[in-house]
């Protein structure tokens, strides 16, 4: 999330949650746990809760066209 929540208006129902992950994440294994979690960023979106749940973002070259060497790869090769 973009923001940080410091002030948890109910730490012990935030403290059940984390545990529940942790348990399916345990119990059942990374791949149920990203499926759940996706699935509740889905409805929180339907819901319009406000929030920035990618944690990915798209890569930029920070060094200019001008300033990078020449590829010293085979393209045909690699492709």
């Amino acid at each position: 999330m973009n923001k940080k929540h410091t002030n948890d208006i109910d730490p012990i129902e935030t403290k059940e949650w984390v545990e529940a992950l942790e348990s399916l994440n345990k119990n059942d294994g990374s791949r149920r746990a990203q499926f759940i979690l996706e699935k509740l960023i889905t409805k929180a979106t339907d819901l319009n809760i406000d929030g920035n749940y990618i944690q990915n973002t798209d890569y930029v070259n920070s060094i200019s066209i001008n300033n990078q060497k020449p590829y010293a790869g085979n393209r045909d090769l690699e492709r």
